[in-house]
């Protein structure tokens, strides 16, 4: 017992086998080396040591022998050491306390202190007690435990230097340290061990911004609820581990300068948040470049924060002269018993891996990919979700089998390859459910490569906006399809937006789909001088595709129109087909609108090897073109190849004043032009004036518009402007409204063509079939031979209209010249151009046929001068007029005078055709009362005015009939006199 004196044990040896009191003012100094080999106890006393060493081994044989059996530990309860109100100092020497007994530290009253300030302390296995009371580690000095338990009402002062730590560690392999209360660094300090715990409700005070602390610990395990803060720098030097232990708490580290990762090129450190625990760290930097992390971050089914200044990032690995790999940083992420592992925070720049493990995981943070980074989706099961407001990809590339979904926006600035397994992208929504808004922008000559195997939630959908700026996007997965789907708000209180596609050019690079098949719900946003599909692109019913500039919307595959609206507005936009064997598919029962303001067009420009065709399970349906609208056909294409789906071609259209119009060179391949808004027309259906519309279908010279199917082909349009090409191969044409035409209709063989309106033009019929007219039909304003390479009809309703005229001295008229038969009905209407006056003898082949059948119901002729007249010729391939002057006494009954009583016999004779004499009319005597005597008649007639004996016009219904009734394997004359 040393109860007011002291012991001084200078340099020398002191062994005190009994137990050991050292209380009131009593002080036990080591100069030397003390062995306390039974329980120590410190009531108010001083255990100091000055330059020499106390071991208190709490064995039953002497310290010397430093072992023993595991014998009288005291008495129970009793601990071998006992710091009550005073301190344990440790000021030059090494103070050991050993043996597996107990020591409490900090004593009954829980207000003991142990200093170490100039010595160094060691203190052996044993279970102790939580300290509660105080530990100053000093400068230099280190306080070597095998087992420290910080108690709540704890504080551990590490008070060292720059360069001379304080230092608190384990003592023997597999030790470890428990912090329950305050630890209060000041300078440099360490704390190290095999395992640290920092409990929920523990803190850590770095208050100055030259104070560090090292967690060198091998695992640094910091519980939820622990706070780690200050101006100074926290350093990891092994692994950090966040456990959950107290839910809804969150682990904090805040200091000014948080220096995370690996510096240890043999052994990366780990960053791990475990099943339910939160790491927030909110240091503003690392102190490094960057704030990068070398080493590996997981989080499994906890939630890491990261909020470094300027973001932080995942360095690529580098290598040595010696070829030793260091420095790459790796995020894993992956979910653990339902719960999905979610890093949320400041930017992340991924140079190095980010891997998805296993089930959900989220993050929460822009993310920027360069060249070098790897985003691997390592498991099946496994779904990355980038959900913050952008992703970057700077090249890099994404792999695996797993599924990746984007619920922010991703921004494509360098070519990136995307190779996994599901790629669910583009989920827009708003509603009850929160907020989504997604987008997906390709920058300027960059590619996006996606190779997936399904995309999207259902149908392989992209909802939000897809933004090619002059960028390539190519898509490959499992479908061989991706679509941008319609507005759908069939989920109450959930509203999915629409896919809409954004083509825009802001240099000179051109935007470009390749890959899959794209099928438009959506929209299509056309911003581009020209923009290209190197995939069937497939326009569906309500779909929208918008001009917003003069552009070329090109495709090189296939471009399906099955409903939708084409708005160009006062732009003048064109889908061009172009590449080795485009092909311009229509399709589905739905019209495809085209609109647009008077100023603008559209142009369907389709190379020479595109293919037009017509989906064989739909219906055949139908481009509408709204008001104000044109559609230019620039193409050029022989569309009917597919002879096996008859009826399945495109109708178009027309309404109000628009124009469809096929340019030079191009050709058009469709069943039916509508100037209705009839969908159904099939060979039973019939169209009448009241159902045809004003708008205008326009074949220029060099173009074509080929009609063909099995049933009968219906062109309606009020105008239709024919310069170049119209082909009826296949079917029955026929065209309702007025046409004009200076070019080609060809009619294949067994096929009919036929007119319902006027048709006025010097255009030929090509082709072997029959070409119908049941109104008027005009070669032209000037005569010429038009030809029909098969067969021509007339019917009880046509009017054929022919002009004579004379031309550079010679006279000529019109000459239809028919390669089969010419079926004759109806009316023929002869007319004299400019002045034009036949002069005797002049003769002029009208119809020339293989088959002449048939007759004309009516013919009206131009006026004749006296002494002229006309007469008819036919024979079985040919009709030819001709104009002779006549000569003879009209005076039948002799009086002396030519009046109506002369009339009245020539027509009490008319029609006798041979062995007339003048008493019966016969004035030129040819033995025939016909009309050159009735000329004679008019031209000698000197009574009232002759003309009131004219033939009617036709208005009047009294048309003169002709009979001809001659055979045609003879010839006949037909001699009939107008005025």
């Amino acid at each position: 017992i040393i109860q007011s004196g002291s012991v001084d044990t200078n340099e020398f040896k002191l062994s005190v086998k009994t137990d050991t009191i050292v209380t009131g003012d009593g002080s036990l100094n080591v100069a030397g080396k003390a062995e306390l080999n039974h329980a120590t106890l410190l009531e108010n006393g001083q255990l100091r040591m000055q330059g020499g060493n106390v071991s208190v081994n709490r064995l039953d044989n002497n310290a010397t022998e430093g072992f023993g059996g595991i014998r009288g530990f005291g008495y129970l309860g009793v601990s071998d050491l006992l710091v009550n109100n005073e301190r344990l100092v440790a000021e030059n020497g090494l103070l050991q306390i050993a043996g597996p007994g107990n020591v409490d530290l900090d004593g009954a009253t829980e207000t003991g202190q142990v200093d170490v300030v100039a010595g160094d302390l060691e203190m052996g296995p044993g279970p102790q007690d939580p300290f509660d009371g105080a530990m100053i580690i000093g400068p230099d000095r280190y306080a070597a435990l095998s087992s420290f338990n910080l108690g709540y009402g704890g504080t551990l002062f590490l008070w060292g230097n720059p360069g001379q730590p304080a230092t608190i560690t384990g003592r023997n392999p597999g030790d470890s340290h428990q912090f329950g209360g305050l630890v209060d660094v000041d300078g440099d300090a360490v704390i190290s061990a095999d395992l640290a715990i920092f409990d929920a409700f523990s803190s850590v005070d770095v208050p100055h911004g030259d104070d560090t602390l090292l967690l060198e610990s091998a695992v640094t395990r910091l519980e939820n609820g622990v706070r780690i803060s200050g101006e100074g720098r926290l350093v990891q030097r092994g692994d950090i581990a966040t456990h959950n232990s107290a839910s809804g708490l969150v682990a904090s580290i805040e200091t000014e300068v948080f220096q995370w990762g690996s510096h240890d090129l043999s052994d990366p450190n780990e960053l791990r948040v475990e099943l339910g625990a939160r790491l927030s760290i909110s240091s503003p930097t690392t102190g490094r470049s960057g704030n990068p992390f070398e080493g590996d971050i997981v989080v499994a089914g906890g939630r890491l924060d990261v909020l470094f200044a300027g973001g932080w990032s995942l360095p690529d690995a580098q290598t040595l002269p010696t070829g030793q790999s260091f420095g790459l940083g790796t995020l894993k992420l992956f979910e653990s018993e339902n719960s999905p592992g979610l890093l949320r925070g400041t930017e992340i720049t991924v140079a190095g891996v980010v891997q998805s493990l296993g089930g959900q995981s989220e993050i929460y943070a822009d993310v920027t990919l360069l060249s070098s980074g790897r985003i691997q989706l390592l498991a099946s099961a496994s779904d990355l979700q980038l959900r913050e407001n952008l992703t970057v990809l700077d090249g890099g590339s994404i792999t695996g089998p797993g599924r990746l979904t984007q619920l922010g926006n991703i921004q494509v600035i360098s070519d990136t390859s995307i190779d996994i397994g599901d790629f669910n992208w583009g989920n827009s929504v708003t509603g009850a459910f929160g907020d989504t808004e997604t987008q997906l922008l390709v920058n300027p000559g960059v590619s996006l490569n996606i190779v997936a195997g399904l995309m999207g939630e259902s149908d392989n959908e992209f909802r939000g906006h897809l933004n090619l700026n002059g960028g390539r996007l190519s898509v490959v997965n499992d479908v061989g399809f991706w679509t941008l789907p319609a507005f759908d708000d069939s989920i109450p209180g959930l509203e999915r937006q629409p896919g809409v596609l954004r083509l825009a050019q802001p240099g000179s690079e051109t935007p470009e789909v390749a890959g899959a098949s794209v099928a438009v719900f959506g929209e299509i946003q056309m911003a581009a001088s020209r923009a290209t599909f190197d995939a069937a692109l497939a326009l569906a019913a309500n779909s929208r595709t918008k001009f917003e500039t003069e552009g070329i919307l090109a495709f090189n595959k296939i471009l399906q129109l099955a409903g939708g609206t084409i708005d160009h507005g006062s732009h003048h936009g064109t889908l061009l087909a172009e590449g080795t064997n485009p092909t311009l598919l229509w399709a589905g029962e739905s019209s495809l609108l085209v609109s647009g303001d008077v100023q603008g067009s559209l142009d369907f420009a389709l190379g020479p090897n595109t293919v037009v065709a017509v989906s064989p399970i739909q219906p055949a349906p139908t481009l509408t073109i709204l008001p104000g609208a044109t559609v230019n056909v620039l193409g050029t294409v022989d569309p009917f190849t597919d002879s096996t789906t008859p009826g399945r071609h495109v109708r178009i259209v027309n309404n109000s004043v628009d124009t469809f119009r096929i340019g030079a060179g191009r050709t058009i391949g469709v069943a039916a032009i509508l100037g209705v808004g009839r969908t159904e027309v099939g060979a039973a259906a019939t169209l009448t004036a009241d159902d045809v519309r004003q708008s205008t279908v326009t074949v220029e010279p060099g173009g074509a518009l080929q009609m063909r199917q099995g049933e009968s082909a219906i062109a309606t349009t009020s105008g239709l402007i024919n310069a170049g090409l119209v082909r009826s191969d296949g079917g029955d044409l026929e065209v309702f409204g007025s046409v004009e035409h200076s070019g080609e209709f060809f009619v294949a063989t067994g096929d009919e063509l036929r007119f319902h309106d006027e048709v006025a033009g010097p255009g030929d019929f090509t082709g072997g079939g029959v070409v119908w007219f049941e109104d008027e039909y005009s070669p032209g304003a000037s005569p010429g031979k038009i030809s029909f390479a098969g067969s021509m009809g007339l019917t009880p309703t046509s009017n054929v209209l022919l002009e004579m005229a004379q031309a550079g001295g010679a006279p000529i008229a019109d000459e239809l010249i028919v390669h089969n038969t010419l079926m004759l009905d109806g009316m023929l209407t002869l007319r004299f151009l400019d002045g034009y006056v036949p002069t005797d003898g002049t003769k002029f082949e009208l119809f020339s046929a293989e088959r002449l059948t048939g007759n004309f119901d009516a013919i009206e002729f131009p006026e004749l001068p006296g002494g002229l007249s006309w007469s008819l010729s036919t024979t079985a391939k040919r009709l030819t007029i001709a104009f002779n002057e006549i000569s003879g006494d009209a005076d039948f009954d002799r009086d002396g005078n030519v009046n109506g009583a002369d009339f009245l016999t020539w027509q009490r004779g008319r029609g006798i055709a041979t062995g007339a004499i003048p008493a019966q009319g016969d004035a030129d005597g040819n033995g025939a009362v016909d009309h050159h005597d009735l000329s004679l008649w008019q031209a000698q007639f000197s009574g009232v005015n002759a003309s009131k004996f004219a033939v009617p016009e036709p208005a009047s219904a009294n048309l003169l009939v002709l009979a001809v009734a001659c055979s045609l394997a003879g010839r006949c004359s037909i001699n009939i006199f107008r005025k």
